[in-house]
């Protein structure tokens, strides 16, 4: 697949999620693409699960489970990406590293440009991309969850006692408040007990995890290092959030 045909799929992807449907002519004009270009793609995303066809149009294809790594892979692409390349500019020659499981991490692990990196991780992705800048690449024991990328549970938190990182990478929801959010226990035990690490910590969240209420509230985003965002934050909340040290970078 073209780079081109990529980023596109990826925009009609988030531009579903946005509108939840839209029809062949809709996408058509809106990517200033022809017809036949924008049915390929639709073919394309149906064939690897994203979406289906309903009468007139095509719609995200639902599950009655969380979005699997790969579909998530697929929103906001490129804002993640752009969100990981920042965020790998905090990373220093012979930095230790904790990069958590997720997609917008793995964009950060890509991103890695600085030089002799030991990267300890939860993400199953980086065990089969290689990054020359990265001298040591460590994952942490415990349940493997495919369908999420990402290995998890109690043995994870128990060897997270036994590494001491520079900087710590992680992405979750925020919610109206920005205060961080948890789908499940295993998350949100996770979140917390990086929270209590004595590390610099980068926070990502692209808009597809802004403004999200889940089950669990964790923390503040205020008690974190960095706040790197695809959005922008109103002038007066970011000079409150910033009082305390936490700096906000609006890709």
């Amino acid at each position: 697949m073209s780079e081109k045909k990529n980023q596109r799929i990826s925009e009609i992807y988030s531009y579903l999620m946005t509108h939840n449907y839209a029809s062949v002519n809709e996408l058509a004009q809106h990517f200033n693409v022809s017809i036949s270009t924008i049915k390929r793609d639709l073919i394309e995303m149906e064939d690897k699960q994203m979406t289906e066809k309903v009468r007139g149009g095509t719609v995200i294809k639902l599950s009655p489970e969380d979005p699997t790594y790969r579909t998530r892979k697929h929103m906001n692409q490129q804002e993640k990406q752009q969100i990981g390349r920042k965020a790998a500019e905090f990373v220093e020659d012979n930095d230790v590293i904790l990069l958590l499981g997720g997609t917008t991490c793995f964009e950060v692990y890509k991103a890695i440009t600085a030089k002799n990196v030991t990267v300890f991780t939860t993400n199953i992705e980086t065990l089969f991309t290689e990054n020359e800048n990265v001298s040591h690449l460590f994952v942490l024991e415990g349940e493997v969850a495919v369908r999420y990328g990402v290995i998890n549970g109690s043995m994870t938190i128990e060897n997270l006692s036994r590494i001491s990182p520079d900087k710590i990478f992680f992405s979750t929801s925020i919610n109206d408040n920005y205060v961080l959010q948890c789908r499940t226990d295993r998350e949100y035990a996770l979140i917390s007990a990086i929270s209590r690490m004595n590390a610099k910590k980068v926070f990502m969240s692209d808009k597809s995890k802004m403004r999200k209420r889940e089950t669990f509230s964790v923390m503040p985003v205020e008690k974190l290092d960095v706040f790197i965002t695809d959005i922008e934050i109103e002038a007066a909340k970011k000079q409150q959030l910033e009082a305390g040290g936490l700096k906000i970078i609006s890709i």
